[in-house]
């Protein structure tokens, strides 16, 4: 699992100019998620991200988390952050977009 973290004063995502979500401050988060990350791993990334203090207090210092800001959470899949900058296909990437694309089709279901 890997992911890359953005403290945001609000953030959204759109495709094809629709507006699909977005935050007020707090974190915008792409998220790369491999066959072999369980339950646990998840776990874990969550209670991290959202202890981690990367928000101002009020004397201007890095010392407060997610939580404790009640800040909001933007989570964008992100599955090239595990891509290969190899020239031949990589067969890895196709096996992640296989699982994200289960993954989405048994969450819209």
């Amino acid at each position: 699992m890997r992911v890359i973290i953005q403290r945001v004063k609000k953030g959204s995502v759109s495709v094809n100019g629709s507006k699909i979500s977005s935050i007020e401050k707090g974190i915008v988060l792409f998220l790369g998620i491999e066959n072999n990350d369980t339950i646990t791993d998840i776990e874990w990334m969550c209670t991290k991200v959202s202890q981690l203090r990367i928000f101002d207090d009020e004397n201007k210092i890095m010392n407060k988390s997610l939580i404790d800001i009640d800040g909001d959470i933007l989570i964008i899949s992100q599955f090239t952050l595990h891509a290969s900058t190899k020239k031949e296909i990589d067969l890895h990437i196709l096996r992640l977009l296989r699982v994200i694309l289960q993954k989405t089709y048994m969450i819209n279901f």
